[in-house]
């Protein structure tokens, strides 16, 4: 049995675009943003891997951080 692959911990903004290619590549943009990803000002952090047995693309919610409300803004 292989080993599991060793997930990769993505930071997402609000307006991040996430692209996940046939092959596993992951492609991270935010138009909004100019800066690249900063798991520091995350709204939330993903894990990703491909599982090389299955071909499935795993993707977890590790940590939905706090959203401000509209007053909060």
């Amino acid at each position: 049995m292989a080993a599991k692959p060793q997930p990769e911990y993505i930071p997402l903004q609000v307006g991040s675009e996430l692209r996940i290619t046939q092959t596993g590549e992951v492609r991270l943009d935010n138009p909004t943003v100019e800066s690249g990803p900063n798991e520091a000002a995350a709204d939330a952090v993903i894990t990703y891997y491909l599982d090389p047995q299955t071909r499935e693309h795993v993707i977890r919610l590790v940590d939905p951080l706090h959203a401000p409300t509209r007053r909060e803004r």
